[in-house]
C-alpha cells in the first residue's frame, strides 16, 4: 500500500546564526490511509512542528512532503490552501469554533470554504450529516456555549471532516476534556478510520490513547524516534 502523506528527510529550523533552532531534522514518516498513528514525545520535541509540516501548513526547511505521490514542497505557495482543502482537516485543542454560529453553521461555514461552487443547500445537507455521524443529531442547533466540551470537540472534528479530507490531523485534540470524553473522542476517530478509511494522526501526551492506535511513532529532540505497532493493531491481529 502507497502512503497518502509521506516525510522524507524533512528538517525544519526556526531562526538563523547563533539564534537558530532546529525543530525537527532529517525526519521520515509515512502516513496510510485506513490507521490511527499516534505521535508522542515530550514538551518541545517537534511533535507540534511535524504535524504542521505534514499538513502542509509549514514548509519544511530541508526535505519533502509527498501527498498521494506528488512532492508538495516543490509547488508554489499559492497551490497549497487547495492541496490542504482536498487531503487534510484539521482538530486542535481549542476546539476554534464561532461563538455566535450554531454547531450547523459553523460546520456548513467550514464545508462552504472548501468547497465555494457548491450549493448552500448542499453545504448544510453535508452539515447535518457530518453532525449526525459525530452523535450530535440533537445538538446542531446550539451554539457553543450551550455545549460541552466534548460536544465542542465533536463539532470540530465534524468540521474537519467537511469536504472528504482523507487525513485528520489532530494536535493534542483530547487535552481540553475529561478522561472519559477524551477516550470517547479517540473511539470516534478510530471508528471514521475503519469506516471510511480515512488516517488519522493524533499529537498527544496521554498513554491511555494508545488503545485505539494502529501504529506509536516517538519523536525526541527534533527527530523520529522510533516507531511501534499500537494496540488496535495488536487487538485486530490477535
Amino acid at each position: 500500500m502507497d502512503p497518502i502523506v509521506e516525510l522524507r528527510g524533512v528538517g525544519k529550523r526556526y531562526g538563523a546564526g547563533d539564534n537558530a533552532v532546529q525543530a525537527l531534522q532529517d525526519a521520515d514518516l509515512s502516513v496510510f490511509a485506513g490507521e490511527v498513528l499516534l505521535i508522542q514525545g515530550p514538551s518541545g520535541s517537534g511533535k507540534t512542528t511535524l504535524l504542521s509540516i505534514l499538513g502542509l501548513l509549514l514548509r519544511p526547511t530541508t526535505g519533502d512532503v509527498l501527498v498521494d505521490g506528488r512532492v508538495a514542497t516543490a509547488l508554489p505557495e499559492k497551490s497549497l490552501p487547495a492541496i490542504r482543502a482536498r487531503h487534510f482537516g484539521f482538530v486542535f485543542q481549542g476546539f476554534n469554533l464561532f461563538a455566535a454560529l450554531t454547531a450547523l453553521e459553523n460546520v456548513a461555514l467550514a464545508t462552504q470554504l472548501k468547497n465555494p461552487g457548491a450549493r448552500a443547500a448542499d453545504t448544510k445537507d453535508e452539515a447535518r450529516r457530518l453532525l449526525t455521524a459525530v452523535g450530535l443529531q440533537d445538538r446542531m442547533h446550539h451554539r457553543p456555549d450551550e455545549l460541552s466540551g466534548g460536544q465542542k470537540q465533536r463539532v470540530a472534528i465534524a468540521r474537519a471532516l467537511g469536504g472528504g479530507p482523507t487525513v485528520i490531523l489532530g494536535d493534542e485534540p483530547t487535552a481540553a476534556v475529561d478522561s472519559k470524553t477524551a477516550l470517547g473522542i479517540m473511539e470516534l476517530l478510530h471508528g471514521l478510520t475503519r469506516q471510511q478509511g480515512r488516517a488519522v494522526v493524533v499529537v498527544t501526551h496521554d498513554p491511555r490513547l494508545e488503545r485505539y492506535a494502529d501504529r506509536v511513532v516517538a519523536v525526541e529532540d527534533g527527530r523520529v524516534a522510533s516507531a511501534r505497532t499500537g494496540a488496535a493493531m495488536v487487538g485486530a491481529s490477535s
